[in-house]
């Protein structure tokens, strides 16, 4: 018999919003990326709006969740189309990770995505400015690279994570270079 869980909602959050970053770094199927990245942008916008955090605006809410909506409705009419662009849920896990960031401390894949992401879109701006340095310290400027060659960048940045094996820290060491 196997044993049950016990997880906080904070938990599956988490574990749902790591496994979408490493589907995102597989290139694997974008409605299932979109959906786990939904369920834990939800959650942790939830969390963060308690504690007051600008990111978790209604308006946020609204812009990110679009398609995720789309699916929670197809009941009404099974056959309706739309379109959906994978680098929609790369924005929302990126702000899902920027809100999990306001709760507590991020796990390793989310660092790594945190600065893969920023040297993606090399996002500008005081709140940016440490994390800027440090995408570009382990990623290079990637925003001039094809979206193929941004992915497999994040992918290598990964693939070292994980071949480093468990560490006794939380903190993703931007040392590599993923160019």
């Amino acid at each position: 018999m196997t044993e049950h869980l016990r997880v906080s909602r904070l938990d599956v959050a988490h574990r749902q919003l790591n496994l979408a970053i490493r589907l995102i770094f597989d290139c694997a199927d974008p409605v299932a990326v979109l959906t786990l990245v939904g369920a834990a942008a939800t959650i942790l916008n939830n969390a963060s709006a308690e504690q007051g955090n600008v990111l978790a605006s209604p308006e946020f809410y609204r812009m990110t969740h679009k398609a995720q909506n789309l699916f929670k409705q197809a009941g009404m009419d099974l056959e309706a189309m739309f379109e959906l662009d994978p680098c929609d849920s790369e924005s929302l896990a990126f702000w899902a990770v920027m809100n999990a960031s306001e709760l507590g401390p991020l796990s390793l894949e989310q660092q790594l995505y945190q600065h893969w992401y920023i040297a993606s879109h090399l996002l500008h701006g005081e709140e940016h400015e440490t994390l800027l340095s440090g995408a570009l310290q382990a990623f290079g400027d990637l925003s001039a690279k094809c979206h193929r060659e941004q992915i497999q960048a994040g992918a290598r940045g990964l693939a070292e994570l994980e071949a480093s094996g468990p560490s006794d820290s939380t903190h993703w060491k931007s040392q590599g270079d993923y160019q």
